[in-house]
């Protein structure tokens, strides 16, 4: 069988907590399915403990990461040894457009997971420091993106995107994100009370697009009545956030906590107490519509009901254990949600019902499968 790597680079010290859990989940499901698939992650300091994946450093006086990362990955990689290499697309610069692209581009496939140059547009930070990304993107990646050998969107939306920015003429597919549906707990629901209301929103980092802003707006136009809503953030808030959450917290009947980032038995233990997820309810900030979140495939395959601001291409409009909301900036209206939850949520068996549709949708093993078939045909320029 053909040899292939995954190559992850992030030049960000504190990497990504949920990039590096997404390497972990897909290398286990390609070992279980036999696939001959090495998942590589290029890092400055983070290192990955988990079976399948290996870690590659930036080496020390390689210079500044962000523009020498594939230059250390060459080094100490023998990348002569894959038949294709699957890049998750971290952004045309210097680094990228180097040596290791041009002897490698011809069997090489980009993954995305976003539109690049408006997500760079979206983002805070420096303006200098903004626009000479912007306009490496726009340059370098363009002209990256017309010589590789194939192309992987995790929606339609990104999958035509890339085509049509670069002018790229390379085969497409739509491969969206999985799940490890055997391995993650089932949550222990309990269904709202009509009087306690704990509400789960999870996010390695709370960028502008995943809409937290717009939740505490929605919250506080709602009257909760005989309703104590507890909001738990989990993950990395930005300051310019807090003064918004702290004006919800000191309203009567709302608690907001914010606990940093969690993971392992802490993590189940809040999702065993939510009677509520919360998705992406900024997308549209960013110049999208579909997106498949990470955090959306996680409540379905633990079975908690969730809130869902974006068109995702795995789960139908039909399904009743998702409250939908319009992709803009209107307010989300809570009585709506207080009735979803009180008419489709107290079921016994919504959670059963959940993972069912999750193991059959969601499971990572087709879609590692997938991406490793049409990497192989890509390079091979079948």
């Amino acid at each position: 069988m053909k040899r292939i790597a995954f190559i992850t680079c992030l030049s960000s010290a504190a990497g990504s907590l949920g990039v590096e859990k997404r390497m972990a989940e897909q290398a286990a499901a390609a070992r279980g399915l036999g696939l001959p698939m090495d998942f590589i992650y290029v890092n400055h300091s983070r290192q990955v403990e988990s079976p399948g994946v290996r870690f590659v450093p930036i080496l020390p006086g390689d210079g500044p990461p962000a523009l020498w990362r594939y230059g250390s990955l060459a080094r100490q990689v023998d990348l002569d040894r894959y038949d294709a290499l699957v890049l998750r697309w971290s952004g045309g610069d210097f680094s990228a457009y180097s040596a290791f692209f041009r002897e490698n581009a011809s069997r090489m496939v980009t993954e995305h997971h976003t539109k690049e140059e408006e997500e760079i547009l979206v983002l805070g930070g420096a303006a200098v420091k903004k626009y000479v990304k912007y306009g490496m993107e726009r340059v370098l990646g363009r002209r990256m993106l017309r010589q590789v050998a194939g192309i992987v969107g995790v929606t339609d939306e990104i999958a035509q995107y890339e085509a049509a920015r670069s002018g790229s003429r390379a085969p497409l597919a739509v491969i969206t994100n999985g799940i490890p549906t055997r391995s993650l707990p089932p949550v222990r629901y309990r269904p709202f009370d009509g009087k306690n209301l704990t509400i789960l929103f999870p996010s390695t980092f709370f960028s502008p697009w995943q809409g937290l802003d717009r939740l505490a707006k929605s919250l506080l136009a709602f009257d909760p009545g005989p309703v104590s809503v507890r909001l738990v953030v989990v993950g990395n808030v930005p300051p310019a956030l807090n003064p918004i959450l702290d004006q919800l917290n000191a309203r009567q009947g709302f608690t907001v906590e914010r606990p940093g980032t969690v993971y392992g038995l802490a993590l189940d233990e809040l999702y065993d107490q939510a009677q509520l997820g919360m998705s992406v309810l900024g997308l549209h900030r960013k110049g999208m519509a579909q997106a498949c979140a990470l955090k959306t495939r996680d409540f379905a395959a633990r079975g908690l009901p969730f809130v869902l601001g974006y068109d995702d291409p795995d789960f139908r409009e039909d399904l009743d254990f998702v409250f939908r909301v319009p992709s803009d900036e209107s307010l989300v209206d809570f009585d709506r949600v207080v009735s979803f939850l009180e008419t489709n949520c107290s079921a016994p068996d919504i959670t059963e019902r959940m993972r069912a549709f999750a193991a059959d949708r969601l499971d990572w093993d087709a879609k590692v499968k997938k991406l490793y078939e049409f990497a192989c045909r890509a390079a091979a320029g079948e």
